[in-house]
């Protein structure tokens, strides 16, 4: 079953009433804590991205990378059909290719980016 997790504690909430299950899959989960999600690996389940309209509606994406990181599944679906087109492909291909500026984001930040850069300048020079 499917539900709009939208508000933080949901998950916890739903874990304390020990109805955490393989069976739930909640859409977007853009609020969960990183406890929620070991939460939802240990119940084996899975969360449905649904990249575009979490970009439009300015929702942080960071629960992508995190829920893999926890073993959670991730399954992608389209939301807002009346607003978005119902391109399943084009949902993956976005959702891939946040994944991969949540990795930049996170080896820019961790100073990797900039030292990679300087190690490849220096090779030039030799």
């Amino acid at each position: 079953m499917t539900f709009h997790q939208n508000a933080p504690g949901e998950i916890r909430a739903i874990h304390e009433a020990g109805e955490l299950g393989p069976d739930l899959v909640p859409v977007h989960a853009n609020t969960v804590s990183d406890r929620e999600l070991a939460w939802m690996a240990e119940a084996g389940m899975a969360i449905s991205a649904t990249p575009q309209a979490e970009v439009a509606a300015t929702r942080s994406v960071s629960v992508l990378r995190r829920a893999i990181a926890h073993g959670v599944t991730l399954s992608v679906g389209v939301d807002t059909l009346a607003v978005l087109p119902i391109d399943l492909l084009g949902q993956i291909r976005l959702a891939h290719i946040l994944l991969q500026h949540t990795d930049a984001q996170a080896m820019h930040d961790a100073g990797r980016i900039a030292a990679a850069l300087a190690g490849e300048a220096k090779d030039e020079r030799s």
